[in-house]
């Protein structure tokens, strides 16, 4: 259970610097685009981004012996899942809107 937690972690993390690395397409273009930019280009530079800041978290993974490919594996499965929610309910919410 605590590596589940752990996983959550970096999935959170990675999320948040995703979602601040595709804002700028948030503002020039439509919701749709910018979920499909977190999910894609946005996860990748996400990854990069928390490797770089937090090197000092990357020793309490390895002492746990949780492998990366496990950890990039739930992370984009995380990010997808949260992308394809947020995705329904923005159509939801047009189609209500509409």
């Amino acid at each position: 259970m605590n590596h589940v937690r752990l996983k959550l972690w970096f999935s959170y993390r990675v999320l948040f610097t995703a979602v601040l690395v595709s804002l700028p397409v948030l503002v020039t273009s439509s919701f749709y685009l910018f979920f499909l930019m977190i999910a894609t280009a946005g996860f990748l530079i996400g990854i990069l981004g928390y490797h770089q800041f937090y090197k000092a978290e990357n020793y309490v993974f390895h002492n746990l012996a949780i492998s990366r490919s496990s950890l990039y594996i739930f992370c984009g499965v995380f990010i997808w899942i949260t992308v394809l929610i947020c995705c329904a309910l923005t159509f939801a919410i047009n189609l209500i809107m509409s």
